[in-house]
């Protein structure tokens, strides 16, 4: 049985934003993550388009800037 997107968006999160998952939730934003930067976005973006098979915009990879911004794209992308 697969993973809810929701768990998977979050270990990915959690490996990429060196981040206790404990401080990760389906409402996290940029901003409550301290690691959370520039590169660490464009780290994210790269582990996303590995973990989900898909392909990010430069502009879908400037948008993931909140957990809720990464499920509207991944879900935009079809995955379910």
């Amino acid at each position: 049985m697969k993973q809810p997107i929701l768990e998977r968006l979050l270990g990915v999160m959690e490996d990429v934003l060196r981040t206790p998952r404990t401080q990760l939730s389906a409402t996290t934003e940029a901003e409550d993550i301290p690691d959370w930067d520039s590169l660490r976005t464009i780290y994210l973006a790269t582990a996303l388009e590995s973990e989900f098979a898909v392909t990010l915009t430069p502009d879908e990879m400037a948008a993931l800037q909140s957990v809720p911004a990464v499920l509207e794209i991944l879900a935009a992308k079809g995955v379910a």
